[in-house]
């Protein structure tokens, strides 16, 4: 699923990417130190896409967040999505990161949209076959003057979702296809109408 990072529901996008990528990273609007950097499963890889002709100032995780936090002005404003994909078990390290960077570059950052990917191992006395990211993903567009319009709206949520979950069991289903895991793609297709 993808669920919105609301401020209207308490919510904060700072502690959300924290929590993703298992640090650290202070909250300027408001001085708290969001750290998740003590978790037992440990982030395996951790990507902020975003236009190349964005500004400096917001390549950087925690400074991207903090200047989104800060555009941001209303009380009850929706800064993300945060997502959750699983990743197939049975692929390398390096394929499964394959997987999620050419799925976001598709369905965000060639839309205009930044995204935080945090690739995670299973949790430790866990389901070992529990490979997944998370994928926090801006509403807004980001270019070269900054953050622009809502791309992304609660309105359109099913819609996107639905979208999502079939690019995404495409991508992966041909990704295990071609690796010789045919059953297993046949599944993945299948699995994500349910």
């Amino acid at each position: 699923d993808a669920l919105p990072i609301s401020r209207g529901k308490g919510h904060s996008v700072i502690a959300k990417s924290a929590y993703n990528a298992r640090d650290t990273i202070l909250e300027q609007r408001t001085g708290e130190v969001k750290d998740y950097s003590r978790a037992k499963d440990k982030t395996v890889a951790s990507f902020l896409f975003i236009d190349k002709e964005a500004p400096a100032e917001l390549k950087q995780r925690a400074d991207f967040w903090n200047a989104l936090d800060a555009f941001e002005k209303r009380k009850d404003a929706q800064l993300a999505y945060n997502m959750i994909v699983a990743l197939p078990h049975q692929l390398t390290d390096q394929q499964r990161e394959f997987i999620v960077k050419d799925f976001v570059r598709e369905e965000f950052l060639r839309k205009g949209v930044a995204a935080q990917v945090d690739i995670h191992r299973p949790h430790p006395g866990g389901d070992p076959r529990n490979e997944h990211a998370h994928i926090l993903i801006c509403m807004r567009s980001v270019g070269k003057d900054g953050f622009g319009d809502r791309v992304l709206t609660w309105e359109d949520r099913q819609e996107n979702l639905d979208r999502w979950r079939e690019k995404w069991a495409e991508r992966t289903s041909r990704e295990l296809d071609k690796r010789g895991f045919t059953q297993e793609a046949a599944e993945w297709r299948v699995g994500h109408l349910s």
